[in-house]
């Protein structure tokens, strides 16, 4: 709980949800803008593809027209359909002979009748292919248009389709007849194809006539009920299923066709809507795509904004809790004039004038500890007492009481060496002379009580130790151990160098005892003497030299007891 509240994954977190949404409504515009490009470019390039299909269906129109022209241009027309003298296999024949000469496209027209004087001529020969009935033919004489369409559009064989177009024959400004175009419906369908396009178009006439269509079986038909043909609202497009598929269905006029022949033909185009729309699902997967990366970008680029930001902080805690622990100042790296740079600014004005109030503090201390010193040293009167215990050690040799002098040499030298003149420091060796002194005072009160061994190394003996941290726990192996055993006691005092550190030890083998999980705590919480000498020493320690040195107990019952003590080493 305490990393998801920090200042940092909250930093992160607002960053993140700023760029990200940011990012989102860019992706999201950039989706809507690109879409509606999409999609006017597939409705221009359908557009653009019926006007071609325009063109074509117009050129079919002006084919029809220049070939009526190249056959009025014939004056044996009119006579041939008006000589009576003539016999239908005759007639026929040089018809047949016109139409060879006029050019015919063979591909677009299924026939080519021409009506008049109450008689018909055709080249097919298709006696399957109804000829034109008289309602048309009649629409076609009187009809003012330039060209002139069958009612329904559309007859058919057994193989093709077709488109009759009828236009008057005048002579002199009299209609004299009618010539009828069967147009091919195949004509019409090739020109509708769109190859390569996922749909089709075809097309149908103001009567919702189907004139042509890729599938036969529409052509012809006329459309009930279809609001979708808006015939007066043109171009329109329209999205809806058509055979259970989303289609996107175009309806558009022959704009040229109608102009020029006075038509009412349109052009519908159905495509499929997921087909044509395939490149936006494309995009559409793009822009997720970006967008995923645009979220891990903002995400990393939260994390780095957040980071800069919540690390100078990070680094003044640090510094702080530095402090804290172990009194020494952790200089903060410094922003860039901030107002977390005044901050730092701030701390570390706080903290070298906290160093200088305890360092002032440690000297007034240290001082004072002096001035206590000399004041007990001029209430002891060393000299005096120095001289005194002299005094006292030489009469007693006068008297022959040898324990007597040597237990007054021995306390001489031990305040000798323990007042040392105020310093608080002394050499190993010092330090093992003043044990040896005590011990000779400990030996006369317990004797043939115990033993001792000293083993000091040669390359400590003159390293500078604080004095008096032996005596205390010396007096407690024997006091608390060896006193209170049953057996002959033994120390051995040790001191040697280990990893640059002067290491002392004291070992007995004296009553012992369970160590508690933490023996010094244990100690500091009682009211012995021997307690409060160890708590006094280990705090000494730390308090000279630092929290990690100090003193360690090992201690077994009626096994005895090892305690180390470490501290730096000096010269």
């Amino acid at each position: 709980m305490h990393r998801l509240n920090s200042l940092r994954i909250k930093m992160t977190l607002l960053f993140t949800a700023v760029l990200a949404f940011f990012c989102v409504v860019m992706l999201i515009v950039v989706q809507l803008a690109a879409q509606l490009i999409l999609k006017d470019y597939i409705y221009n390039n359908i557009y653009s593809l019926q006007n071609e299909m325009d063109k074509g269906v117009k050129m079919i129109f002006d084919d029809v027209s220049h070939l009526y022209s190249r056959l009025i241009g014939d004056n044996t027309l009119e006579s041939l359909l008006k000589d009576d003298s003539l016999d239908e296999s005759t007639r026929q024949e040089q018809y047949q002979s016109i139409i060879n000469s006029s050019g015919l496209n063979y591909d677009l027209y299924g026939d080519v009748v021409l009506y008049g004087f109450e008689r018909f001529l055709r080249f097919s020969g298709n006696d399957d292919l109804n000829l034109p009935d008289n309602y048309f033919l009649e629409s076609v004489l009187k009809s003012q248009k330039p060209l002139q369409l069958k009612q329904g559009g559309v007859i058919s064989d057994e193989e093709n389709d077709y488109i009759l177009i009828g236009i008057g024959m005048t002579s002199y400004g009299t209609t004299y007849g009618a010539a009828v175009f069967y147009i091919k419906e195949q004509s019409l369908k090739s020109v509708f194809s769109s190859e390569g396009a996922e749909g089709y178009s075809f097309c149908i006439n103001n009567q919702k006539t189907i004139l042509s269509h890729p599938q036969r079986q529409y052509i012809g038909s006329t459309i009930f009920g279809q609001d979708v043909f808006d015939f007066e609202n043109l171009p329109n497009y329209k999205i809806q299923k058509i055979d259970n598929i989303n289609s996107i269905m175009v309806t558009n006029n022959l704009n040229l066709s109608n102009q020029y022949y006075n038509l009412s033909w349109h052009i519908v185009s159905i495509f499929d809507y997921d087909v044509l729309t395939k490149d936006i699902e494309s995009l559409q997967t793009i822009i997720m795509v970006m967008g995923i990366v645009i979220a891990i970008i903002a995400g990393a680029v939260g994390i780095r904004l957040s980071y800069s930001l919540t690390s100078p902080i990070n680094n003044l805690n640090n510094a702080i809790k530095e402090f804290t622990k172990n009194g020494q100042k952790g200089l903060s790296k410094k922003s860039h004039g901030d107002e977390i740079a005044q901050l730092e600014k701030a701390y570390d004005d706080m903290i070298i004038r906290l160093v200088d109030l305890m360092e002032t503090n440690k000297r007034d201390m240290e001082k004072q500890r002096k001035l206590e010193l000399e004041a007990l040293q001029l209430q002891i009167n060393p000299h005096f007492l120095y001289n005194t215990l002299d005094a006292i050690a030489w009469m007693a040799k006068l008297e022959k009481q040898t324990n007597i002098e040597k237990l007054v040499m021995a306390l001489s030298k031990f305040f000798r060496i323990s007042l040392h003149k105020g310093d608080k420091y002394i050499t190993v060796k010092e330090e093992f002379e003043l044990i040896k002194n005590f011990i000779d005072i400990e030996l006369v009160r317990f004797p043939s009580k115990f033993t001792i061994e000293y083993d000091l190394s040669e390359d400590v003996k003159d390293c500078i130790t604080l004095k008096l941290l032996l005596q205390p726990i010396v007096e407690n192996a024997i006091k608390h151990g060896i006193s209170q055993s049953d057996h002959m006691g033994n120390i051995i005092l040790r001191a040697y160098l280990h990893d640059g550190d002067i290491v002392y030890e004291v070992i007995d083998n004296g009553k012992g005892f369970d160590i508690p999980i933490d023996i010094m705590q244990t100690l500091r919480s009682q009211n012995s003497a021997g307690g409060y000498g160890l708590k006094n020493v280990d705090e000494r320690i730390k308090l000279e030299y630092g929290n990690k040195y100090g003193i360690s107990i090992q201690s077994e019952k009626n096994a005895g007891t090892k305690v180390t003590i470490r501290i730096a080493s000096r010269k």
